[in-house]
């Protein structure tokens, strides 16, 4: 009898091998739920000499749950490159790739910032323009040196303000333009002069560029003899045309820029063996309500002068005058 419940057992238990779960009742009338071994594995899984293994396709959209208490970890993980891939997940939670180069570079007008932007003394480049809300505070090269200088814009008055010295060097008012500065120097001139004790600064031209002049004396003033074509430079009073061989052309200063500014032409020669000198000007003068021209004019040539000619040009800003001649 015992043979024939063990060759029933046995026929049983191959049975049982090829289904998933079947329940045996022992010799002893127990009832036993037996799970027979898988063959195969899918939707991610394999079978593996008869081990289940990750590795493998999904075969259905799958969800791994995890919790504040059950996290998910992924151990031992192989340092990347620049150059990787990036997984993300998108707004169902769906885990993608994403390449490096799609993410370009952090557009920062993108954000809101919550707190100051560290730099880590590296430069900003390339910046179109920048608006900076109430001020900019600039430090020293030299990290021992604590002092500042702070450039902001205050209703409506543009300064540079020195920290050390607790006021402005620089200040500029937006609607009156005026424009103040603190121990102004100008170390040298636009023509690369550099100033000495008591030489005045003076406008070199219509363009306002800045030369470093001796003062004149109140007695004493300019006077030049020229030969050949000439420009009236800044110091000039008096100018004579003396040893001409030919006519000359005096190039006198913008009358824009020399307002009130007074000049004397002295022609010493009146011909060259019986040819007619004359002094000649690159602009018109002003004789008369008439009469103008671009030299010295020969009516007033005088026998009681030695035949030479002297005028006084003054200019109203606008033309050259002859004032007085001789």
């Amino acid at each position: 009898m015992k043979k024939i419940i063990c060759i029933l057992l046995l026929i049983q238990g191959g049975f049982l091998m090829a289904q998933e779960t079947e329940t045996v009742v022992t010799i002893n009338g127990k009832k036993v739920q037996v799970n027979a071994v898988p063959t195969t594995a899918d939707n991610g899984l394999t079978m593996t000499n008869g081990k289940i293994q990750l590795g493998g396709a999904l075969l259905k959209p799958s969800v791994v749950t995890t919790t504040a208490a059950n996290t998910l970890t992924i151990a031992g993980l192989q340092t990347g490159t620049s150059t990787d891939n990036v997984l993300v997940a998108d707004a169902n939670g769906v885990l993608k790739w994403v390449t490096r180069a799609q993410f370009g570079g952090d557009n920062l007008g993108d954000h809101t910032a919550t707190k100051n932007l560290e730099m880590s003394n590296k430069d900003v480049n390339n910046i179109s323009s920048a608006r900076i809300k109430y001020e900019l505070v600039v430090y020293d090269r030299v990290a021992a040196n604590l002092s500042t200088y702070s450039i902001y814009k205050d209703n409506g008055n543009f300064g540079i303000y020195n920290g050390l010295k607790g006021g402005n060097d620089l200040s500029i008012n937006e609607t009156t333009r005026k424009t103040t500065i603190n121990n102004l120097a100008i170390a040298k001139s636009t023509d690369g002069t550099a100033p000495a004790a008591g030489y005045v600064a003076t406008a070199a031209d219509a363009s306002g560029n800045v030369i470093w002049k001796a003062p004149a004396s109140n007695s004493v003033m300019g006077i030049k003899t020229i030969s050949n074509n000439y420009t009236v430079a800044a110091d000039d009073y008096t100018v004579i045309a003396a040893g001409m061989t030919g006519d000359i052309t005096i190039t006198l200063p913008a009358a824009a820029s020399s307002k009130g500014r007074v000049l004397v032409i002295n022609q010493n020669d009146v011909s060259n063996a019986g040819n007619e000198l004359t002094v000649k000007f690159d602009v018109d003068v002003i004789y008369s309500s008439k009469i103008k021209a671009k030299e010295l004019l020969a009516p007033f040539y005088s026998a009681s002068t030695g035949g030479t000619l002297k005028i006084n040009l003054q200019s109203d800003g606008t033309n050259w005058y002859v004032v007085s001649s001789l």
